[in-house]
């Protein structure tokens, strides 16, 4: 029976257009990166908090997200086992909690290179060398494999199946990296905004998550969210 893919590589799967390239780097490494940290924290190895501040009787989180480690012990993944030593001599250097947006932009570069390795490995990516020297690498998709997770997340999107803990994070990771319009595939807005029931996800997931997604750049900023607070 084969492996299944971890968060980190269902997330590159999805990154990798059908012409072998992504929409934009930085978010995709970045949003690897922050899918090593959706994957630790459902696995309960992590958890990520904020500072709140309430504003009109709602709770409005400040700041970027911080990172708990709960437990360093093996899962398995080799992967898993490098963040999970780097957040504890992180933890053991400085005082100050380590946050998303710091450690994110930290290990941004190792995580997407580590995992197109693994998605190469079990045939997942095809490599092709650049068009042109000025163009990167290009990383070309299983078809099958890519498609039916396309369709798994859009079915939870079209409200034809309940959000789970695991698709939601990946759902937001993908939207945040540009695959929403692939994801929504044809469904307008209201459809989408009346779909969206996340009545399954606790609280504490739903902040997690915006943490992680927050810190993922877009083309129009130059950085991974907001300050590093405390790094």
């Amino acid at each position: 029976m084969p492996i299944p893919l971890s968060l980190p590589e269902e997330f590159v799967l999805l990154s990798q257009r059908e012409t072998g390239e992504v929409r934009y780097e930085p978010a995709t490494s970045f949003g690897c990166a922050a899918a090593e940290l959706g994957e630790l924290l459902l696995r309960g190895k992590i958890r990520i908090w904020h500072k709140e501040r309430r504003l009109f009787s709602r709770a409005v989180l400040i700041g970027s997200g911080k990172i708990e480690l709960l437990d360093s012990g093996s899962t398995g993944l080799a992967w898993a086992e490098e963040v999970l030593n780097g957040l504890v001599r992180r933890q053991a250097a400085k005082p100050k909690p380590v946050t998303v947006t710091s450690w994110v932009r930290h290990r941004s570069s190792d995580a997407l290179n580590q995992h197109r390795s693994a998605l190469l490995a079990r045939g997942l990516l095809a490599h092709a060398p650049p068009e042109s020297r000025r163009k990167p690498d290009r990383y070309f998709p299983h078809p099958g494999a890519r498609e039916a997770l396309l369709a798994e997340l859009h079915a939870a999107i079209a409200g034809h199946r309940p959000f789970d803990g695991r698709t939601f994070v990946l759902t937001q990771l993908a939207n945040a990296d540009g695959l929403n319009s692939e994801m929504r595939r044809g469904l307008s807005v209201w459809t989408v905004l009346k779909s969206k029931s996340f009545g399954d996800v606790p609280p504490s997931l739903l902040r997690a998550t915006s943490a992680l997604t927050s810190a993922i750049p877009s083309p129009s900023t130059s950085g991974g969210g907001d300050g590093d607070g405390g790094e």
